[in-house]
């Protein structure tokens, strides 16, 4: 499930984990927007009158999943700063990062 591991249980997993599961929402949602940017670019060069229609609802589809995956990407971000997971990420990489240019 997507909502893994922000659903109801998010005490048992570690910064570790949650930040892994907010990596990969972004993904998730990096690859939706990309299939419907590619579809809209073959819709555009290959579509023809006879295919607009299910071109048009295959583009509707794919459209509400990124939307989907835009939600879904919005309410972890919200557990992950809620849980101050980005504050330590910050912290670790000044410390880490210091006296370099």
């Amino acid at each position: 499930m997507w909502l893994e591991p922000f659903g109801a249980h998010t005490q048992g997993y570690t910064p570790a984990d949650k930040l892994a599961a907010f990596e990969r929402t972004i993904e998730n949602c990096r690859d939706l927007q990309r299939q419907y940017d590619d579809f809209i670019h073959f819709m555009e060069r290959e579509g023809t009158t006879a295919s607009a229609e299910a071109d048009h609802e295959r583009a509707e589809a794919l459209l509400r999943q990124v939307e989907a995956a835009r939600d879904v990407m919005a309410g972890q971000a919200l557990v992950v700063l809620a849980d101050g997971l980005l504050e330590r990420c910050a912290e670790i990489l000044a410390i880490e990062t210091a006296g370099r240019p």
